[in-house]
């Protein structure tokens, strides 16, 4: 039974990652005050994440994510740590935690798309 399990996670697909240039504030769960953490992608499982103190693996730390004035507490634990940062993966409580993160996909997604079509129509008239 054991290797079913393990062989539907290795042919799982990941879920889709975006680029993104944006900010979380991180708390590990023993600790009073937050950190930042710079996020170079997400996803609606995880995230990568740069943070001046480092992670430890299997670490479970609380992610606060905000977007329209909205901030949700996600809980996630700490799946890899590399050169390039520490990989989240969110452990959502309900929709509503699933909502935020597509949330902020969608408009960190649509910012950098409208940057990149004013630069296009900017560039287009220049020419």
């Amino acid at each position: 039974m054991e290797n079913q399990t393990n062989t539907t996670e290795q042919t799982e697909t990941p879920a889709q990652r975006f680029n993104v240039e944006l900010a979380f504030e991180i708390k590990r769960n023993y600790a009073r005050q937050t950190n930042k953490a710079e996020v170079r992608n997400i996803s609606l499982t995880g995230a990568l994440v740069k943070t001046e103190q480092p992670l430890k693996l299997s670490e479970k730390i609380h992610v606060f994510l905000s977007v329209s004035g909205r901030t949700r507490k996600v809980v996630a634990t700490v799946v890899w740590v590399g050169d390039k940062g520490a990989g989240l993966q969110f452990q959502p409580f309900n929709n509503r935690d699933l909502q935020i993160v597509d949330d902020i996909i969608y408009y960190a997604t649509e910012k950098s798309s409208s940057n990149k079509d004013l630069l296009e129509s900017i560039l287009s008239k220049v020419a």
